[in-house]
């Protein structure tokens, strides 16, 4: 017996030792994908060399001697440290995931697809400008060249998501940095969401005042009356549809002659769009020259989304700089400044997308319902390649309007009668997209009217673009197409509507001078937060689906109404404030309601009355009040609106306050679901009940030992990692953080996920930048430089970030090569191609 357990011993012992080996031996394979810190590339098609000197944060300084050298390079290390960030991108866009992850991306690439997003992009890379061609030619030159390099002895030449997945990148085309673009403008494009709701709603019955109650309106905005939806779609009050309740609002022409059925539609992005920007003249800082800040909200990525570069060259003998975030996939800067100029975006919500309820021939479904009569569908075979399964045949019908949307796109099917389908138009749905082309001029802006200037090609998606200048001029443009609707359409983009009626159809484009626009105001700064930023004078319709006014007020009182000259420190302060204005409104409304008597922790609720209304991530009180805001929302709003709460689940306080204020359209507060009438203060008590026995069974007995940084995590989700248990714990980057969805210290909650207070929006870059020495800006991104997750520079910024610190990025090479950790040299590869 002895000699048996001696003899497993043994054999347990050997298995261990190689064991041992192969994990050694794999773990020192893959961190062979690490880049040298110093080496030669060879580009095709340089005219000179190129020098790279990554500073002691990673971040790249790319010297050449011409522009088109300089995006060569740029392409090269773009590739060098997020290929897979860039593959996962332009797949996306073609839709093509499936071929990487199998049949549970099928539906995205089926809805990708029916976008048509690569062949827009195609066609639009035909009418760019030579220059930004040339460009285009150049990146791509640089991506193709690392993935053509010689490598090292034992070194994997793609990254480990490739080996995992077993995937192969094709080679680039200058065409798929538009694509990227185009991604970024479908992720950008929320008002499909708030078209979606109000469909919704109708569906159940609901009348247009009780839909305003749910997706309600900025005060001011005053949009004119939403019409009756449940009459225009046919939809009983009861809300039970049927295939015969679907009826036609009159049409004109042969159209109106024509019996059918009606419908309505759904069709999604994320419909979360924030971020903060503003800009000080020198009028109202300490040194006398323009102050600019910006903090684009995104969804949080590991790695991060941005990549932070500094390009330099030289053009008719004179030195250019340019400094900030880079989008990997897309040459130049996105977001940052050059040696004159600053500029920083936040989303403006244009209502750029309409959807058009189209009714199906009952005679030949292959024809759709005109003003003219019927018109047959255009259509287009989709060949989708699954790993692992047989190919996919899909085919796209196609209207006037643009693409029919698949059945199973976010339940869609669900809300329309039979013989309906729904067609989506949306601006970045054109073969004429030139917006790239304003890339190259802004690179070269030398002050606010030129950079004005230089965006008159940008079509989608539509930004809130403030700008400064070394002169001392802000400015602040909205550039992109905007289309013009009837006066007859009294829906206004808010929901769907019927295909066949004339009225619906866009009536043109607004011209340039036309959209909104402001420069030096007497007040000396400009800003917005996805909020109306324009002025009562201004007439044209964007949207009438603003995001709410919280954080445009707060940056309204901490800079713009500020009396003491500003600083960098205060710049700083406005992008680290935790303060929820709306939080507190909801303190006091719902602890006003608390009936006295009831049976409640007093010491609780004496430290909410005493809560600051800063969400800091040691203290507990901001995790009651979410907590509080959460079970509230549902137990308001879950009995009337049953599955289409889903809609709803992220949250939004100001509906919430609306209900408990005013009561609303019906009564929200009684539950449909329980005998006698439960009033306003009764659910208000309940949900504190319930919310403190959920949040005991999450965090303890203790409520004193409660965070809110414990649950409130910057969650930095890998693609497509982030579900993969272990590998979520190698890839994924999260870190405690403040802030809420209220502050402009932005972390979006959503209360419909498994973890509902997790941060799962957030600033995804911060910059400042300073015109009294450009070379003292700060920035900061929210991982790191490296995309590889065995580099120290794949998370090293997470928790500075989460402190809201900032690094400095120079152009001076005295400064930027003292303690860099590598530098490499581009060199011309003599012969052949890329």
């Amino acid at each position: 017996m002895r000699k048996i357990t001696k003899w497993i011993l043994a054999i347990l012992g050997v298995v261990t030792v190689i064991v041992i080996i192969l994990g050694t031996a794999g773990y020192a394979y893959i961190s062979r994908t690490l880049p040298r810190d110093n080496g030669i590339a060879h580009i095709s098609g340089l005219g000179e060399d190129i020098r790279i000197v990554r500073d002691q944060e990673s971040v790249p300084h790319i010297i050449g001697q011409s522009i088109i050298d300089v995006v060569a390079a740029q392409g090269y290390v773009h590739a060098q440290d997020r290929l897979w960030q860039m593959e996962t991108l332009r797949m996306a866009g073609q839709g093509r995931l499936s071929e990487m992850f199998g049949e549970k991306t099928v539906g995205t690439d089926i809805y990708l697809r029916t976008l048509n997003l690569a062949s827009h992009s195609r066609e639009s890379y035909k009418l760019l400008k030579p220059q930004t061609r040339e460009l285009l030619q150049a990146y791509a030159r640089g991506i193709n060249a690392y993935l053509n390099r010689d490598t090292r002895l034992y070194e994997p030449p793609l990254g480990s998501e490739f080996m995992i997945l077993n995937h192969s990148p094709e080679t680039w085309e200058p065409w798929q940095s538009l694509l990227s673009l185009k991604v970024m403008a479908l992720t950008l494009g929320g008002n499909m969401s708030s078209e979606i709701k109000r469909l919704a709603l109708a569906s159940k019955g609901f009348s247009a005042n009780e839909i305003d109650d749910l997706v309600s309106y900025n005060i001011g905005d005053n949009p004119p009356p939403l019409p009756d939806l449940r009459k225009i779609y046919g939809f009983r009050q009861s809300g039970k549809l049927t295939s015969n309740d679907f009826k036609n609002e009159p049409a004109t022409g042969i159209a109106g002659k024509v019996a059918g059925k009606n419908y309505f539609d759904l069709v999604w992005s994320t419909g979360i769009t924030a971020s903060n920007n503003w800009v000080v003249s020198g009028s109202r800082t300490k040194s006398g020259k323009v102050l600019l800040a910006n903090d684009p909200h995104l969804g949080l990525t590991a790695p991060s989304i941005w990549y932070l570069s500094h390009l330099s060259w030289v053009n008719e003998g004179q030195k250019h700089n340019i400094i900030g975030a880079s989008l990997p996939s897309i040459p130049l800067i996105l977001l940052g400044r050059n040696d004159n100029v600053a500029w920083g975006f936040t989303t403006s919500n244009l209502d750029s997308q309409d959807i058009y309820i189209e009714q199906i021939n009952p005679e030949n479904d292959n024809e759709y319902l005109t003003d003219e009569g019927w018109k047959k569908f255009d259509t287009r075979e989709e060949i989708i390649k699954v790993s692992g399964l047989p190919d996919i045949k899909h085919v796209v019908r196609l209207t006037r309007h643009g693409p029919i949307l698949p059945d199973g796109f976010r339940n869609i099917k669900k809300y329309l009668p039979v013989n309906h389908v729904a067609s989506l138009k949306w601006l970045a749905l054109s073969n004429e997209d030139t917006s790239i082309d304003a890339m190259t001029r802004i690179a070269d802006a030398k002050n606010v009217d030129g950079f004005i200037d230089a965006t008159k090609s940008m079509l989608s998606p539509m930004q809130s673009i403030v700008v400064g200048d070394s002169d001392g001029n802000i400015g602040i443009i909205a550039p992109a197409r905007v289309a013009i609707r009837s006066p007859d359409n009294k829906i206004m983009g808010r929901a769907p509507v019927p295909g066949w009626l004339p009225k619906y159809e866009w009536q043109g484009f607004l011209e340039f001078d036309q959209l909104p626009r402001y420069k030096n105001p007497v007040s000396g700064i400009l800003y917005s937060a996805n909020s109306n930023f324009t002025k009562k004078t201004y007439h044209q319709h964007i949207t009438w689906d603003w995001a709410e006014d919280y954080r445009r007020q707060r940056i309204k009182k901490l800079i713009a109404d500020s009396q003491s000259p500003h600083d960098m420190a205060s710049m700083m302060a406005g992008h680290r404030d935790d303060f929820s204005p709306a939080l507190v409104e909801f303190r006091n409304e719902v602890i006003d309601r608390l009936q006295a008597g009831v049976s409640v922790n007093r010491n609780i609720i004496t430290a909410i009355k005493n809560w600051d209304g800063r969400m800091t991530r040691d203290d507990n009180i901001p995790l009651i009040m979410m907590a509080w805001f959460k079970t509230l929302s549902e137990n308001l709003l879950k009995d009337d609106l049953g599955d289409e709460y889903s809609l709803f689940a992220r949250g939004n306080i100001s509906v919430i306050l609306d209900i408990l204020r005013s009561g609303g359209s019906r009564d929200w507060c009684d539950d449909q679901n329980r005998k006698g009438r439960q009033s306003c203060s009764r659910i208000v008590f309940e949900s504190f009940k319930g919310s403190l026995a959920k949040l005991r069974k999450d965090f303890g007995d203790d409520w004193k030992s409660w965070r809110w940084g414990q649950a409130h995590i910057a969650y930095g989700e890998h693609r497509p990692f982030a579900n993969v248990p272990p590998l979520d714990k190698l890839y994924n980057v999260e870190v405690e953080s403040a802030g809420g969805p209220y502050t402009l210290l932005r972390g979006q909650t959503n209360f419909g996920k498994k973890n509902p207070f997790y941060n799962r929006h957030s600033s995804s870059y911060r910059a400042i930048y300073d015109f009294a020495d450009l070379d003292n800006s700060r920035y900061i991104q929210t991982t790191g430089q490296s995309g590889n997750f065995l580099s120290p520079f794949y998370s090293n910024f997470a928790q500075r970030w989460a402190d809201g610190e900032y690094i400095k990025i120079s152009s001076d090479a005295e400064v930027y090569e003292k303690d860099a950790v590598g530098v490499w040299k581009a060199k011309r590869k003599p012969g052949g191609k890329n």
